[in-house]
């Protein structure tokens, strides 16, 4: 999972940076996954929190946001910690809107985009 990481975080500068130096190369070449047990345990427990709100058969715009809020601080957490984070997590930034235009998910969470 470190070489993938190692890879993402390269293009990531790349894309960025036409020209890194060494330093910046260096960098994301040192890149640790953060193993820490309590951290991921934390942040499984703000997903859980937020999946509990948003699975909810109805939700005000209050619970939207809040929920969206913390499933989003949960997706940086887990970023922040260089975990392997696939494009689904992405998209669950644009949940939000979908939620406020569609209403709750409660019958469709496993179809969220069709």
């Amino acid at each position: 999972m470190e070489k993938t990481l190692h890879s993402r975080l390269a293009e990531y500068l790349l894309s960025q940076n036409p020209n890194p130096t060494e330093a910046e190369l260096e960098r994301t070449r040192n890149a640790k996954m953060d193993c820490n047990y309590q951290r991921h345990y934390c942040t499984i427990l703000e997903f859980s929190a937020a999946v509990r709100i948003l699975s909810s058969p109805s939700l005000s715009p209050n619970d939207i946001r809040r929920g969206c809020a913390t499933l989003s601080q949960a997706c940086q957490s887990w970023a922040c910690m260089g975990c392997h984070l696939t494009p689904y997590f992405h998209l669950i930034n644009h949940l939000e809107h979908q939620l406020y235009c569609f209403g709750p998910c409660y019958a469709t969470w496993a179809f969220p985009y069709e």
